[in-house]
Order: C-alpha cells, then sequence, then structure tokens
C-alpha cells in the first residue's frame, strides 16, 4: 500500500487541495434577434469594449442558472428557466471552463438598451451579424459564428424569451 491511505484527514484534504486542478467557469449568452446579435458595451474594457452577456459561475449555480443571472443584471430582462441552448463546452484556458448558450430575444431596443445598475454595462444593441463591430473581443466573433450555426442547424426553435419590465435606474 501507498502513503495516502495513512494520511489523517486534515493532512488529505490539504494534499488533495494543492494537487488537485482548480479552474473558472465562465457562461457566454448569444442572444439572436433574426439576423442580429446582441452586444453589450462593457464600460471597463478598453480595448474591446463590446462584447456578448458573459461572467462567472457562482458557486452552486448550475451552467443554465448563471447564464440566466448574468442575463439579468446586464440587461435587466430576465430569461425563461429552459430558453437557453447549450452550443459548445470548451476550455478557453489551462484552467478556464467555458459555456456557451444562444437564446432567440426579441427585446426592442429602437430607444437602446440602458445602463446596467452596477454600472457595469454602459448600453446595448443589436448588430447585424455579418456586421460585427472591430471592437469586438476577436474569440466572442468565433462564439457567434458558432452558435449562429447551431442556431440555423436547430429544426425546432424550443427557446423563447420571456419579457420583464427592466427595473427603474
Amino acid at each position: 500500500m501507498g502513503l495516502l491511505p495513512y494520511l489523517p484527514n486534515p493532512c488529505m484534504a490539504r494534499l488533495m487541495w494543492w494537487t488537485q486542478a482548480k479552474f473558472l467557469i465562465a457562461v457566454a449568452v448569444v442572444a439572436f434577434r433574426q439576423n442580429e446579435v446582441l452586444l453589450l458595451r462593457h464600460s471597463y474594457r478598453t480595448l474591446h469594449p463590446w462584447g456578448l452577456v458573459t461572467g462567472y459561475v457562482g458557486y452552486g449555480e448550475t451552467l443554465e442558472e448563471a447564464g440566466i443571472r448574468e442575463f439579468h443584471e446586464e440587461t435587466g430582462y430576465r430569461l425563461a428557466a429552459s430558453t437557453l441552448g447549450l452550443v459548445d463546452l470548451r476550455f478557453v484556458g489551462r484552467r478556464h471552463l467555458e459555456a456557451v448558450y444562444r437564446v432567440r430575444c426579441d427585446l426592442d431596443l429602437r430607444q437602446g438598451l440602458g445602463p446596467s445598475l452596477d454600472g457595469e454595462i454602459e448600453r446595448g444593441s443589436w448588430h447585424a451579424i455579418d456586421h460585427l463591430p472591430e471592437s469586438l473581443p476577436p474569440n466572442q466573433r468565433g462564439l457567434i459564428l458558432l452558435a449562429n450555426r447551431a442556431r440555423k442547424e436547430d429544426s425546432v426553435a424550443t427557446w423563447y424569451f420571456e419579457p420583464e419590465t427592466p427595473p427603474a435606474p
């Protein structure tokens, strides 16, 4: 027998913590309206301010719950529980796992999407998939194209948006 079975529990716990991989889990939500995608202008990004709804999964959250929460936090609108369609689950770094979801979303943003309550988002707007802004992070351009391909291959639209009145500023 090896050494490990004889270690006291606190020692085993420390050894496991130091030797096992630790990583971040993030979600990205690609919201489509016909041939447009919802992009948000993030206040904290200087090089690539435009981007998708993204965020990290909180302790105890499922990937879907994190996507729904992030969409609500960043847009003020709440998605129905069964709206997200998984597009991809991938490691984007040695210790960074990302789940990419798509959703059909018919938000009317003629007046634009105002800032988020926490100040993270300055505004949001619809952008044609074939005319995405240059200031979009390159990896997110690829996610949009991947999600758009998955959306086109989906024979039955099973994802819907449930509008909610956005919170007052």
